[in-house]
């Protein structure tokens, strides 16, 4: 179980792919025999009986022949920059005061008088009842800790294909999924979900107009960096993928980056751009090794932190990936939203890998990946262009290290 679920977490770290997004979809509701989102069925769904009494002795309930709106809204929203599923239901002052009615109409009548509620919510036996101590507690809060706005909260395990898959935040049960279709507009959520044999029916479904935010200081963005003085830059297939116009900034000016190839395996892409660089990044000849120390340039975070180029450091930790990837090593510099695609250099200067993914912070701690030079260069060679190899060995300082990965590097967005 621990291992799949860390597999799901490197797909979704790939959350810390700068490609950042906000994805919200509204109105959602029981869909039962639904296949499509119908208005009719959210307003059937979201409308209730107003009940304006409930006697406390018979429990008769007393309503008043008016409909009233439960909800303004139930929006699912995937936000791929915080790794996280939120289900957000905004009440109604209606809906609140209904919740008071019940709850006492609970407390004092069902199952017998508040005494008996009073027993079974400490754990005492009745033999006339079957419900658990838990159930009743759930049970009673549900009417009597009702807010305007409530929310549950999943963290994003992976999302793929239209597929987001998450688990319950703090939820004390193993297990509890949610399973959301951004095509279909649906989710399915609950406990030990057969992600192999979702249910066709029930679930809920919502307004699939969505809306997707994409920001460009954060969202949709992310790090490029020069390989040669004709223009070509290396940066992440999934920086660029879904764009219709790419741009980098260099030297303070935008300019749009032709997408040249791409390779989804490896997750890199290949831009051109009429730009002819100063300095660009030399391979390195050896690669790398553990222990070696290593410096990964980037904009985490895009400009939303500021436009300054990044840098931090730290040693190769593994020469392997997660799930012995062989074209990947590990590393233990933080690698950020919006680093993706950037360069990760030697002491010498040479690149040795390109930084990818990390696994989620809240998990794990100093484990991050980037493509091997290696894996890169044969991707580039299948392109038709050879990268730079460095002619020279020998340790640089840090200000000619700086001079390299500030010539080099830049931001990259796309429309």
């Amino acid at each position: 179980m621990k291992k799949v679920f860390s597999f799901l977490l490197l797909n979704f770290f790939l959350i810390n792919y700068s490609f950042a997004q906000i994805y919200e979809m509204k109105n959602c509701y029981f869909k039962g025999n639904d296949t499509s989102w119908n208005e009719n069925s959210w307003l059937k769904y979201t409308s209730a009986n107003e009940l304006l009494s409930v006697d406390s002795e018979s429990g008769e309930r007393n309503y008043s022949g008016k409909k009233y709106n439960q909800h303004k809204d139930i929006i699912l929203s995937i936000d791929t920059n915080a790794g996280m599923i939120f289900i957000t239901k905004i009440n109604t002052e209606k809906y609140l005061e209904q919740g008071r009615i019940m709850s006492d109409y609970f407390l004092k009548t069902k199952a017998g008088k508040r005494e008996k509620i009073e027993i079974l919510s400490s754990g005492g036996s009745d033999p006339n009842s079957n419900f658990s101590k838990n159930f009743w507690r759930s049970f009673i809060r549900s009417y009597e800790n009702r807010q305007i706005v409530e929310q549950d909260e999943y963290v994003l395990l992976t999302f793929v294909d239209n597929l987001a898959i998450g688990i319950k935040k703090n939820s004390g049960v193993v297990d509890e999924k949610i399973f959301v279709n951004i095509e279909k507009g649906t989710f399915v959520s609950g406990m030990s979900l057969d992600g192999n044999n979702l249910p066709q029916l029930g679930g809920e479904i919502c307004n699939n107009q969505l809306t997707s935010s994409n920001d460009e200081t954060a969202n949709s963005s992310g790090t490029a960096f020069f390989i040669n003085n004709r223009g070509h830059l290396l940066t992440n297939n999934h920086v660029v993928e879904g764009c219709t116009l790419n741009k980098i900034v260099y030297k303070n000016n935008d300019y749009e980056a032709k997408l040249i190839a791409t390779d989804k395996a490896l997750d890199l892409a290949l831009l051109k751009t009429e730009i002819n660089p100063k300095s660009f990044i030399n391979f390195s000849k050896e690669g790398a090794n553990k222990l070696n120390k290593i410096y990964v340039a980037g904009y985490p975070l895009g400009k939303s932190l500021s436009d300054d180029l990044k840098i931090t450091s730290g040693i190769v930790s593994s020469l392997k990936g997660y799930d012995d990837n062989s074209n990947e090593i590990q590393i233990d510099a933080p690698i950020n939203p919006g680093n993706s695609g950037g360069p990760i250099i030697n002491e010498n200067g040479d690149l040795v890998a390109i930084a990818v993914s990390g696994l989620a912070k809240d998990q794990t701690e100093g484990i991050n990946f980037g493509i091997k030079s290696s894996a890169a260069e044969l991707f580039l060679k299948s392109n038709r262009v050879t990268p730079k190899k460095s002619m020279y060995g020998g340790l640089k300082d840090n200000d000619k290290l700086l001079e390299i990965l500030e010539e080099a590097t830049v931001y990259t967005y796309c429309n």
